[in-house]
């Protein structure tokens, strides 16, 4: 983990910065419904390949609480790892993130946001300070992360340690006497780690991301920094088709400058998101700027 940078960058189109300024709220989606389905894939194979390879901890360690019991203990273990890989492959947890990264002007992302696209430049300790009073709620959870930043991990090897944790916080659960009521847990915290894995070709991106479970959601006592519950999932529209998302609060003195994306007539849609930002009191020398990067 590298300490967390200055500023942070979260890309979308006019349109999404539009709904962003005025109604002071970032959106994030359900991580299955990203544009790219591979990104997905390639996280839970990792898992599922983690968790194949745990055996009975018991047979292990004398000191493990079913050491005597070690044979009937693996009966439930197997059933347990059992279901958390089933419930990870059908795909049952939604995950919300929100997506940001290290920098501005990234030919990749304005590949994928045409000619509309911008990057919106976040002050991230005034972020970070409003996610930390947003989920100071929650309970610890070992080192599972269960709200706030948390840099992404691009290929297995960087992503040793999360797999770790995986592996340590399933060998340490032993109360197994209802395997698929504790493997349906552990599969819904494993997904908010999956969601902070990528396949190295993203590496690029230096990407970090706010993830919360529908758990998380769903238990949230009112706080600055969540709107609504689970019950109150909203739909959009994506390249994917529909989406769910949820609305999270964002202050705009967070804001501190938009980077319009390449195309036809930027310096005119640089001077709308200046007009835009002045009208909302975000305003600051350099805070409107035109991307430098060669997309026709």
């Amino acid at each position: 983990m590298t300490p967390l940078p200055d500023h942070l960058y979260h890309y979308t189109t006019t349109a999404g910065l539009l709904g962003i300024i005025t109604t002071g709220t970032l959106w994030a989606t359900d991580y299955r419904f990203l544009n790219d389905e591979a990104e997905v894939v390639y996280a839970r194979e990792r898992f599922l390949d983690a968790l194949s390879a745990i055996e009975n901890p018991a047979l292990r360690n004398p000191q493990h609480v079913a050491y005597e019991h070690a044979e009937a203990f693996g009966r439930d273990f197997d059933r347990y790892i059992s279901v958390v890989k089933r419930e990870l492959q059908e795909l049952n947890h939604p995950a919300y993130v929100a997506c940001f990264c290290e920098a501005d002007d990234l030919l990749s992302q304005w590949r994928a946001y045409g000619a509309q696209g911008c990057s919106i430049e976040l002050d991230t300790e005034r972020l970070a300070n409003l996610l930390s009073r947003a989920f100071d709620w929650l309970p610890s959870m070992g080192d599972f992360i269960w709200g706030g930043l948390s840099q992404v991990r691009y290929g297995v090897e960087s992503a040793d340690d999360i797999l770790a944790l995986v592996r340590a916080q399933v060998e340490a659960d032993t109360n197994l006497g209802m395997p698929g009521t504790h493997g349906y847990f552990m599969a819904d915290r494993m997904v908010r780690a999956m969601a902070q894995i990528k396949d190295p070709s993203f590496i690029e991106e230096r990407e970090w991301r706010l993830v919360m479970s529908a758990e998380v959601i769903a238990n949230a006592p009112p706080r600055e920094g969540v709107v609504g519950s689970v019950n109150q999932v909203r739909m959009r529209i994506t390249k994917v088709g529909l989406a769910p998302y949820i609305a999270i609060t964002l202050p705009r003195k967070a804001i501190t400058g938009v980077r319009v994306g390449p195309g036809p007539q930027s310096h005119t849609r640089a001077m709308g998101v200046k007009r835009l930002l002045e009208q909302y009191g975000i305003v600051g020398v350099d805070t409107v700027r035109t991307s430098t990067a060669p997309l026709r």
